[in-house]
């Protein structure tokens, strides 16, 4: 007998995906869809003192990006924008001691006096990517946004640019078996479902931004009130050798700093227990980065300042650690490579036709398994003072392409130096 629980939640589930039947079947646009956001980033120890200006265009407060959770032509517009206006005032004010608003550039150069603002952050949404991996209301659902940052001086010169990330997913299934009573509510209407890895992956966005100040090199130095030039380090020295019959692959180094081991691997293998369960192999790239601090400094090595340069139109970027584990350990995906893979590979996973059952049992079961991937996948972190940081990263594997250039970002946090490393891709 199933628990109350148990029939409680898949009493949900199935009325949720009769709405979502209809929806299809009327292949109709729902009316814009506000996103309840919240700042996840911490509040630094001491605020950023330097007095900032922000400016949220009109064209980024009112973006909205719509998403078709179905395949069916059923529309759901998102209002993003609204969203993210929302989410980063909340983390200017923790992050800045006296953030202030204007309405254009020329009104940000015409303040003046002891209190004017030094820069001006201007955001915009660059990309957003969703799936519903199922094409039902089984979900799982992933989402990437990717927001541009430009900080520009009094004068008028450009501080920093940088892109900032943020992945969501949800799955009905594992947050509501993990759900405490202080955990925020699972959405079992259809459109909370259909909106929930959009709503955290702005969330998380805002993570990612409110870090770059502590990880950027411009911005360490923006911070420290130095010149923001030579930030980073001539190429030239770079030191490169492969490293031997026994494991194939190249050892890059600035020697004295560190060196980064890149070596191809075979996609990890399932246990002996699921083996029969296992679907065909992925059609993905594992490589593991192994980064070896030679140095007394801080060295920050993050998935998202790593590309693929393959040969494509657009340069490969890592696949978020989420989806990699899924496609690594058989969740019923397939997987289709295109360009600019990153963000842009999510709307490229299909899901076989199962059933929710069928899902969750390949979760329980698969459970240990995904576990161990995930723990041997490359996170962001740092490497302290003769430290080492090790992982996986996982590429598409493009069709009939192999070779090119891996391009590895290292970043000194106490000297706000970039290293970047450029190695021959290996080959298994």
């Amino acid at each position: 007998m199933r628990s109350a629980r148990a029939r409680g939640l898949a009493a949900r589930i199935a009325v949720a995906a009769f709405l979502g039947f209809a929806a299809m079947l009327a292949g109709c646009a729902h009316d814009p869809v506000t996103l309840e956001v919240g700042t996840a980033a911490p509040s630094p120890t001491v605020p950023i003192a330097q007095p900032i200006a922000f400016l949220h265009a009109k064209e980024f407060r009112e973006h909205q990006q719509p998403i078709e959770p179905y395949g069916q032509g059923y529309v759901l517009p998102l209002k993003t924008g609204e969203a993210s206006d929302k989410v980063l005032r909340e983390t200017y004010a923790r992050l800045f001691a006296a953030p202030r608003e204007v309405d254009s550039r020329a009104a940000f150069l015409a303040l003046a006096g002891a209190d004017a603002p030094v820069a001006l952050l201007e955001p915009s949404i660059a990309d957003f990517h969703f799936t519903n991996a199922s094409r039902r209301m089984e979900g799982p659902y992933y989402a990437e946004i990717e927001y541009r940052f430009t900080l520009t001086g009094t004068g008028g010169d450009t501080i920093a640019r940088w892109p900032v990330r943020g992945f969501g997913q949800f799955d009905l299934l594992v947050d509501a078996r993990a759900r405490t009573k202080d955990s925020r509510p699972v959405p079992y209407e259809e459109t909370a479902m259909n909106s929930e890895a959009p709503r955290r992956a702005i969330e998380a966005a805002t993570v990612s931004f409110a870090r770059s100040f502590e990880r950027l090199p411009e911005l360490i130095r923006w911070r420290r009130g130095e010149s923001v030039a030579g930030t980073d380090v001539p190429a030239e020295r770079q030191a490169t050798q492969d490293t031997g019959p026994e494991k194939p692959g190249v050892r890059a180094s600035y020697p004295g700093v560190f060196t980064l081991r890149v070596e191809r691997t075979p996609i990890p293998k399932p246990p002996k227990e699921v083996s029969e369960e296992a679907a065909e192999e992925p059609n993905l790239v594992a490589v593991r980065l192994t980064l070896e601090n030679a140095s007394t400094r801080r060295l920050a090595l993050d998935p998202a300042d790593i590309e693929w340069d393959a040969g494509l139109e657009v340069r490969l970027e890592p696949l978020p650690a989420q989806v990699a584990a899924a496609l690594v350990t058989r969740l019923p995906f397939t997987f289709a490579v295109a360009p600019g893979v990153g963000a842009a590979a999510l709307p490229a996973l299909v899901a076989a036709l199962i059933s929710a059952a069928e899902i969750s049992r390949h979760q329980q079961e698969f459970a240990a398994w995904s576990e161990a991937v995930s723990a041997d996948t490359l996170v962001d972190g740092i490497a302290a003072g003769g430290g080492q940081r090790a992982g996986l990263v996982y590429f598409p594997k493009p069709r009939e392409k192999d070779g090119g250039t891996l391009v590895v970002r290292v970043v000194d946090l106490d000297e706000a130096l970039r290293y970047t490393v450029r190695v021959t891709m290996p080959k298994l």
